[in-house]
């Protein structure tokens, strides 16, 4: 695929934060690519449900990621990376330094040539500390470039209660460092600087794109992720239908049953709903409407589809954009809403919260699928990134020349 001088190393694919399958896959992806290239990789995972419905080498080691079990009481939702870590654990100093450790103990035994980190920052630091190069995978979205960089934009919030929360955690990490003997941090963004940071898409769908310096970060393109099993067939209405829809949603998203009571009566729709009650999907599931018990290529649908609902994953919108297929998104967590907003504001596509969702889906989605501005913006995004090769093959050919260099 792509030439080396190393020997065989193995290498620690770190995913610690946050949930999906858009992680999981990357992992995958990058444990083929590597494996390709002659490398062996050891996954640490935050979340090791999922990993049949994906392909592996032979040889890679799956393990559970070591991650915070005690969040903070009453924590407001974070509007930076910084109250992000510090709602996910990092507020204790305890924890914090046994999750370091864990991680720590699995370097020590595992001793990579290199950590890949994809929303990993506790790896990111036992990294440092262990003195191992990193380098970050994954959407900008868990790369600030600044020190108290928002990625919350579409809300008012406290400077002085972002300033206060990161300056707790970083006391915390520094606090580490020096028991451990490594020089203190001035920031945040200083303690989770990698050797090499690859964005996993564009700058269009980087949320922090307007403050990065001019050749901070790579981009990548997008990935070219896949599941593994066969692709379903769709609905039976799917040849004849005025309108045809791909769905990605979860099966406990609170506003579903209206959204699968609208699509079983409108359009034919392709969905894949993660761990719905079989009694639920029985209630709707139609000759409209097909329900696939497990994941399937979802690209794979995307040049006959009008329109895609979906969380705002942004492992899922970038093949069908690239189709010039619309979006309609359905954000339940911060990182998947900024993405929603970076769509919505190159005209793409648009997004509800769960709130609305329940009174307007039907609406809204007429909207989308009548309205030919977000197909023809969706075609425009796509002009400028045809021809891109996937992603993933990309960062692991930077990875290996970092090995390498």
């Amino acid at each position: 695929m792509f030439n080396l001088t190393v020997q065989t190393r193995t290498i620690l694919i770190a995913w610690e934060l946050g949930g999906g399958l858009g992680h999981l896959m990357r992992a995958a992806a990058l444990a083929r690519q590597l494996s390709s290239a002659g490398m062996r990789t050891t996954v640490c995972l935050a979340d090791v449900t999922d990993t049949p419905w994906t392909e592996w080498p032979a040889d890679t080691q799956i393990l559970p990621a070591p991650r915070a079990t005690r969040l903070p009481p009453h924590f407001v939702a974070p509007a930076t990376f910084g109250e992000l870590l510090y709602g996910c654990g990092y507020h204790d100093r305890g924890q914090l330094s046994a999750i370091i450790t864990s991680w720590l103990h699995l370097l020590e035994l595992i001793e990579p040539a290199v950590v890949i980190a994809d929303h990993a920052p506790a790896a990111q630091l036992a990294a440092r500390i262990h003195g191992v190069g990193t380098v970050r995978v994954g959407t900008g979205f868990f790369a600030p470039p600044v020190p108290e960089a928002r990625f919350r934009t579409w809300e008012a919030v406290n400077p002085d209660r972002i300033r206060t929360t990161e300056a707790i955690v970083l006391g915390h990490i520094n606090a580490i460092f020096d028991a451990c003997g490594t020089p203190a941090a001035a920031t945040l963004v200083d303690a989770l600087r990698p050797a090499r940071d690859l964005i996993a898409g564009w700058p269009e769908t980087d949320c922090y794109a307007a403050l990065r310096s001019p050749g901070e970060v790579t981009y990548l393109g997008h990935e070219r992720a896949r599941t593994s099993g066969s692709a379903p067939n769709p609905p039976a209405l799917w040849s004849s239908a005025d309108r045809r829809v791909v769905a990605y949603l979860r099966g406990d998203y609170q506003s579903l049953e209206p959204i699968l009571e609208s699509l079983s009566e409108r359009h034919a729709t392709l969905a894949y709903l993660s761990n719905i009650d079989a009694a639920l999907a029985g209630r709707f599931a139609n000759e409209r409407l097909t329900l696939t018990p497990a994941p399937f290529d979802l690209a794979a649908y995307a040049a006959t589809c009008d329109a895609l609902i979906c969380h705002a994953g942004a492992g899922t919108m970038p093949a069908f954009i690239e189709a010039g297929v619309p979006v309609l998104m359905l954000p339940y967590q911060a990182e998947q809403r900024s993405n929603a907003e970076c769509i919505v504001r190159l005209g793409a596509g648009l997004l509800l919260d769960p709130k609305s969702a329940r009174a307007t889906f039907a609406s809204t989605l007429e909207q989308v699928l009548g309205d030919q501005r977000y197909a023809r913006a969706a075609r425009a995004l796509a002009q400028r990134w045809t021809g891109h090769v996937d992603g993933i093959a990309t960062a692991a050919r930077l990875i290996c020349e970092f090995i390498d260099s």
